[in-house]
């Protein structure tokens, strides 16, 4: 987050931005939606690594979510 700001006042800098019009430049709609989405994927690959990885183990439950209970 710190690089992100450091990068962002450079750009402020050199192209005249004003803060305000960056932070919607970095945090429109559609960054939010996709931060969101990648979040919910990591989440999503962590319990399937989590199923794979004890799946021989004896009286191992697989952890269910939503996505996985779909299919």
């Amino acid at each position: 987050m710190r690089k992100v700001m450091c990068i962002s006042v450079a750009v402020i800098i050199l192209m005249g931005m004003s803060f305000a019009a960056l932070q919607d430049a970095l945090y429109d709609d559609t960054t939010t939606r996709l931060e969101g989405e990648m979040k919910n994927a990591v989440h999503e690959q962590g319990i399937i690594a989590h199923n794979i990885a004890n799946a021989e183990t004896d009286g191992y439950k697989p952890i269910r979510s939503e996505k996985n209970c779909q299919t």
